[in-house]
């Protein structure tokens, strides 16, 4: 079961330049 840290960390990973996109949608 992946988890939203997973997810965070994944995209971070993959894509550093939406780090910010990535937490507002995770907050959202």
């Amino acid at each position: 079961m992946p988890t939203i840290e997973t997810i965070q960390t994944t995209t971070t990973i993959r894509r550093p330049k939406q780090t910010k996109t990535s937490l507002l949608t995770s907050k959202r």
